[in-house]
This record gives structure tokens, C-alpha cells and sequence, in this order.
């Protein structure tokens, strides 16, 4: 629905029309007072659920060892910890 140009109004009734939430809404606001009242209200206060998802942050690395020194660290598998690693005065030698 939202997908066609919808509004995230017409989605949320189109979800909640095979369910029995709309007889439930037109009976409460038959009956009036305050359920009434708050059955007449339009779905505004639940809009917010369908607000897009913020990114989420990558992943660390998984714990694991070191392959020079058998130390635990956060890196991909086969790594060694910057203790073991090479130099660059090291590898141009």
C-alpha cells in the first residue's frame, strides 16, 4: 500500500481490517463517553511504528585469537593482534 503512493494511515486500516480492531472501534464509539471518544480519534498516536528504522551499526568483529601470541581479540579470523603484526619497517626489509 505504501509502496502504490498510500498513506501510513490507509496502510495501518488496511492491516487492521481482517482483525477485529474496527468492530471493536465502531462499538466503543457507539457506546460514547471516553472509549467513544478515543475510538473516534484517528490512529495518529500509532503512526510513529511505522516510521523507517534508523540504520543500524555495524557489527563488531568476533572474538578471537591472536595468531601470534594466542591473545583474545575483536578481528577477523586469521589476524594477529597489532603487537604481532608486522611493521611496515618490517615487511620492506
Amino acid at each position: 500500500r505504501l509502496a502504490d503512493g498510500g498513506t501510513a494511515e490507509e496502510a495501518l486500516w488496511e492491516l487492521w481490517a481482517p482483525t477485529s480492531w474496527p468492530g471493536r472501534l465502531a462499538k466503543a464509539a457507539l457506546r460514547g463517553g471516553a472509549a467513544g471518544r478515543n475510538a473516534d480519534r484517528d490512529p495518529a498516536p500509532l503512526l510513529p511504528l511505522l516510521a523507517p528504522l534508523p540504520p543500524t551499526a555495524p557489527r563488531p568483529h568476533p572474538l578471537t585469537t591472536c595468531e601470534g601470541c594466542d591473545r583474545g581479540i575483536r578481528a577477523p579470523q586469521g589476524t594477529r593482534c597489532r603487537d604481532c603484526r608486522p611493521t611496515p619497517h618490517q615487511t620492506a626489509a
